[in-house]
């Protein structure tokens, strides 16, 4: 066995029905773990499957790994291997390494593509299905920049249900931003390493008992100090991935310091005034005679901080004003802890990936229309057409059918579609009378787009009183739904709600709409 593995003790990595075991490459060692395995089988009727089963050893002698996957009936592997899906390498992905990710995108993609989805089954999709792809494997190791480009290149033009990006109706820089930005909330591909990087980085802090973080104390960082050391020819290439992102999560992990053993005096944010080898610049270490490797237990003395208490030099003076007043307990048995915040200036708070990625990546200014776009009860496929109204990316049609279905409500709507939903926003009603009215605005755009197409693709039309027709139809059955889930809500809750009334949506609809 490698002396890399014995400590900390790496002798297998289990994984759901998978398993690695490691031994020290001899033949009396393999033969020794089968006769545990097999009395494991006699004992609990679980048989390891040969068939399935392959060895592998170090220093490239086949012809002897060739002996002994014979000697004992298995088959001899090669390197790279696949683990959990996952390419085992030594080095950066090259496109054969990362291409399994992008065929299983587009076969994915491909196989949606022939079915009758609307833009937002596509959205769906996009976020449940072909993102999480990607995110597991951006999770455990770092993706070239060119995947993720061939990876947006298949998504863009998928969400236009076009064969290229050539169709896309708002920019795919546009669509990559929040909602309440006047996005549609997917996230560029680009960031993702940088994000699970991080999180790897702070498994390292935050006490993790994972294997990993174990191994990276021991043969990393037992010499060397986790901010400033040069990693550039040291580790994996993952772990030199990391390296290069530290400063990027520096500012998100701060300490909290109870008998100082730990956190470095010039390296680690203990202060909350972020690290003091910043703060002071370069010569912090040698006008204060502290070295660049301290703790902050041994700059402490009986007395309080060993800084110099007259000297006027302003390093010594932005030092004094930013130490506690309060030196640690040396002595105290508890040991210092780190706390990540998911933005620089808050509080500490639990890890949150979405949070730190609005930290790291500026949102674009909000929009105001936000709410009347993206609401709780809307029906999704038109939300999507009113958002693409909003990006204005849809001409102004026929107000006909929103004057017909707003005749009754005794309020007057704008002359122009781009300004209903500001309108929308602006009025006062009750809280079920405006998610009726947000529905109506929203289906009513809906169906106007279907017409507009089978106009200009199909050469069919309607009249404005059956695309009325058609809407109360599809709305009063979206009404009906929310009157059961109001009326399948425990009496105590209904007791409780704020805003809770007998008055159902359906009552509503027939006064204000459809008398």
């Amino acid at each position: 066995m490698d002396r890399d593995c014995v400590d900390p003790l790496v002798t297998h990595l289990s994984f759901s029905d998978d398993q690695l075991i490691f031994f020290d490459g001899s033949a009396e060692s393999l033969h020794g773990i089968l006769s545990v395995l097999r009395d494991f089988q006699q004992s609990s009727g679980l048989a390891l499957n040969l068939r399935k089963t392959c060895l592998f050893l170090d220093g490239n002698n086949m012809i002897n790994s060739a002996d002994i996957a014979s000697s004992v009936g298995i088959s001899q592997g090669s390197l790279p291997v696949r683990y959990l899906g996952l390419p085992l390498l030594p080095r950066k992905l090259h496109r054969g390494e990362y291409q399994p990710l992008v065929d299983k995108v587009r076969a994915r993609v491909t196989s949606w593509t022939s079915r009758q989805l609307s833009f937002a089954g596509r959205l769906q999709l996009i976020q449940s299905v072909i993102y999480s792809m990607i995110t597991f494997w951006s999770s455990i190791y770092p993706l070239p920049k060119g995947c993720f480009d061939i990876l947006e290149n298949i998504i863009n033009p998928f969400l236009w249900t076009d064969a290229s990006a050539r169709g896309a109706k708002v920019a795919w820089e546009s669509v990559c931003s929040p909602k309440v930005c006047g996005g549609l909330g997917l996230r560029r591909l680009q960031g993702i390493n940088t994000i699970y990087g991080i999180k790897m980085l702070w498994k390292i802090f935050s006490g993790s008992d994972s294997l990993w973080v174990a191994w990276v104390k021991k043969h990393y960082l037992s010499d060397n100090m986790f901010w400033i050391a040069d990693f550039s020819n040291v580790g994996s290439w993952i772990w030199r991935s990391l390296m290069n992102i530290r400063q990027t999560a520096r500012p998100f992990i701060t300490c909290h310091v109870i008998s100082g053993r730990t956190v470095s005096f010039w390296h680690d944010d203990w202060t909350n005034a972020g690290p003091l080898r910043i703060l002071t610049g370069p010569l912090g270490p040698q006008v204060s005679g502290i070295p660049p490797d301290a703790t902050v237990s041994s700059v402490v003395r009986e007395d309080g901080w060993s800084v110099s208490r007259r000297s006027r030099h302003s390093i010594l003076v932005t030092l004094r004003d930013v130490l506690p007043v309060q030196p640690p307990d040396v002595h105290d048995i508890e040991d210092d802890y780190y706390l990540w915040r998911n933005e620089v200036n808050e509080p500490p708070s639990p890890f949150s990936l979405s949070r730190l990625w609005t930290s790291l990546y500026q949102e674009p200014p909000r929009v105001s229309w936000y709410k009347a776009v993206w609401f709780g009860k809307q029906i999704p496929k038109h939300g999507f057409i009113l958002w693409l109204v909003m990006k204005d990316r849809m001409c102004d049609y026929s107000l006909t059918v929103l004057r017909t279905m707003f005749a009754r409500s005794g309020l007057a709507i704008p002359t122009q579609i781009a300004m209903v939903v500001p309108w929308i926003i602006s009025i006062r009603l009750d809280r079920k009378l405006k998610t009726i009215y947000n529905l109506v605005i929203q289906a009513a755009v809906y169906f106007i787009w279907k017409e507009r197409n089978s106009r200009l693709h199909n050469q069919t039309s309607k009249p404005a009183h059956s695309v009325v027709k058609d809407i109360y139809l599809l709305l009063r059955a979206k009404l009906y739904s929310l009157d059961m889930e109001q009326r399948a809500l425990p009496s105590a809750a209904q007791r409780n709600r704020r805003h809770s009334t007998t008055t159902t949506y359906l009552f509503l609809w027939f006064e204000r709409i459809q008398g």
